[in-house]
């Protein structure tokens, strides 16, 4: 037994031994995890000549804010969080949409967050890709739930995207900050048609997004396709079925649907295509016919043809009001990645094939977020898991809740740590 397999095991019981309320991982999970080490940084692998990171992560924060007419009274004059004045006019639907974007754009600014509306942007396009982009989503609707419908406000969506960051604490802890600046200066909600979905990629070579080999990319949709599952049970129910969500819905999927042992048969599909001279094949069969992206792990944007936005887009997770939710998912998505490019071949395969029939009971999301090297993440989820059935649809905060009370303040100044600056 290796060092680092020793270690991850130790890592495995200690967790467990700090927390006594938790239940204790399964026998066969912790077989299992000594044929899957810990990753281990390899050089020039995760990390660049210069030490930093090469994985690299952008997100999409879905959401409704609020707002009055100028007019109108506050229903709720206690809530310190602004309503009225944000729209200024009483004008057509098009206009209100720019005073409310502008009036987010100079309270992020207001708190040191570079960004910027794409209703009017003030820079040329090699710029923005260091700002955070303050949008229009069509997807995103009011709220329609009985307790979130209010007759007294307005409600507007916007979408909210990153630039690209480099894979790492400061810049995690980032995406949280700004949606906690939002949190707790407007109304905000997030009804079931918003989400927050995470872009991840290799990094950058002269500039343009790296191409991604086959190996890496066979290694992590085979992580994916063997413990889909169980990464499930981190969502709501709600996003967790459609009939374009996941991945057994593929077109690699739909061919094997008929057979007794698909998910086996799936694996070895998959395994076989790390040795392909690019990614299209694996694109083609785990994607879905007729051009549909909505799915849980859209890979469209890995074709070679591609020039920018070379990245996987995980797609699952949910709207939230908590920019621990959103730092907590963001590593789980760069973890997965980088797992994909360190591990060792051989103990990947062979773990994979050990596990593939597993029920999510046998080896659970935690054992495998602690075998990937994210702990801490791991240690999130399970306190959530035994705060709320994660079978479960978890509550949702109405949307006049009050902010997180780890809502960070705002007016504070934060520093970035953003490719290309």
């Amino acid at each position: 037994m290796t060092d680092s397999t020793s270690q991850n095991i130790k890592d495995l019981q200690d967790f467990f031994d700090d927390y006594p309320d938790l239940p204790p991982p399964t026998q066969s999970a912790s077989a299992n995890l000594q044929m899957f080490p810990k990753v281990t940084t390899r050089k020039n692998e995760s990390t660049g000549k210069n030490g930093r990171p090469i994985i690299t992560f952008g997100v999409e924060l879905e959401m409704t804010i609020a707002w009055i007419y100028p007019n109108d009274t506050d229903p709720e004059p206690e809530d310190p969080r602004i309503v009225k004045g944000i729209v200024v006019e009483n004008v057509d639907s098009s206009l209100i949409r720019v005073q409310v974007y502008k009036h987010i754009m100079n309270t992020l600014r207001k708190a040191g967050i570079r960004c910027l509306s794409d209703w009017g942007f003030e820079a040329v396009l090699g710029e923005k890709e260091t700002y955070w982009l303050i949008k229009d989503d069509g997807s995103i609707y009011p709220p329609t739930r009985p307790y979130d419908q209010r007759d007294d406000y307005q409600f507007i969506g916007v979408e909210i995207t990153s630039p690209p960051f480099y894979s790492c604490e400061d810049a995690r802890a980032q995406a949280a900050v700004v949606y906690d600046i939002l949190t707790s200066n407007y109304r905000v909600s997030c009804p079931e048609s918003t989400g927050m979905h995470v872009h991840v990629g290799l990094g950058l070579r002269n500039g343009v997004e790296k191409a991604w080999n086959t190996r890496v990319l066979a290694n992590l949709m085979a992580v994916l396709w063997v413990f889909e599952d169980r990464l499930d049970l981190i969502h709501p129910q709600r996003r967790r079925t459609g009939g374009y969500s996941n991945l057994e819905a593929a077109v690699l999927g739909e061919s094997l649907k008929e057979s007794p042992n698909w998910k086996r048969e799936g694996l070895e599909s998959i395994l076989e295509l790390k040795d392909e001279k690019d990614c299209m094949e694996i694109r083609k069969l785990l994607s879905f016919k007729g051009g549909i992206n909505r799915v849980n792990y859209n890979i469209r944007n890995l074709a070679d043809n591609v020039k920018r936005g070379r990245t996987i887009e995980y797609r699952q997770n949910e709207g939230t009001l908590h920019g621990k939710r959103v730092s907590a998912w963001v590593k789980v998505c760069a973890g997965l990645v980088e797992f994909a490019l360190t591990v060792d071949q051989d103990k990947l395969e062979d773990f994979l094939r050990r596990c593939v029939d597993d029920a999510p009971e046998d080896y659970t999301v935690i054992d495998l977020l602690i075998a990937i090297g994210s702990s801490d993440v791991a240690e999130f989820y399970a306190y959530r898991f035994r705060d709320n059935d994660p079978t479960q649809t978890p509550p949702t905060p109405s949307p006049l809740d009050t902010p997180p009370r780890d809502a960070s303040p705002p007016g504070e100044v934060y520093t970035f740590y953003i490719l290309g600056m």
